[in-house]
């Protein structure tokens, strides 16, 4: 009879056991999720400020293409990426000089082109671009466009690479913040 008794105990206990396996294991998972995606926006600031920089771009506009793709239970992986296509002055802002001393070009931003013009090609009227000729003839023209993949490609893989101490301190966070919860 006592057998039964001492295999009864151990079996509970270890049923006590796998239960708070489980239960670590879920809090683990949660709050490596969580701590993914706060490191994921907060990487997205400085590498936001430095794409920017080296662009002469606005930080807004970096910011609408800045992406972060989040960590789930089932896909426990955080991304974060940007889209590549270059960027149109039009969507700059971009505006044409003008005044008495006899300027001409367009200003998007902090880039200016004296011998850009912003104009619409006649196959599309309500699209307007800034163009710049390359030479005499009337129509070898060209799109002015900022291009964004080399310095983006580089800020980024740095960003990433420097994240391991800002997704520990998250992690830590994260798991005291569900023990203590889990301890209620």
């Amino acid at each position: 009879m006592r057998g039964s008794i001492v295999q009864a105990a151990v079996q509970g206990q270890v049923k006590k056991t796998l239960r708070h396996m489980d239960k670590t294991r879920k809090v683990s998972q949660r709050a490596t999720v969580t701590a993914l995606n706060k490191t994921g926006k907060k990487l997205m600031v400085p590498a936001k400020r430095e794409i920017a920089q080296k662009t002469k771009l606005r930080a807004k506009d970096v910011t609408k293409r800045l992406r972060l793709r989040k960590a789930t239970k089932r896909r426990p992986r955080a991304a974060l990426g940007m889209l590549m296509r270059p960027i149109p002055w039009i969507q700059l802002g971009a505006r044409e000089l003008g005044g008495k001393k006899k300027k001409r070009g367009v200003r998007a931003g902090k880039y200016v082109d004296r011998d850009a013009f912003i104009a619409s090609r006649p196959d599309q009227r309500n699209n307007p671009q800034v163009f710049k000729r390359e030479g005499a003839p009337r129509l070898p023209v060209e799109v002015l466009k900022v291009e964004l993949e080399d310095n983006a490609h580089q800020v980024l893989r740095r960003a990433v690479r420097g994240s391991t101490p800002i997704f520990r301190r998250f992690y830590s966070e994260q798991m005291q913040r569900w023990t203590k919860r889990k301890g209620k």
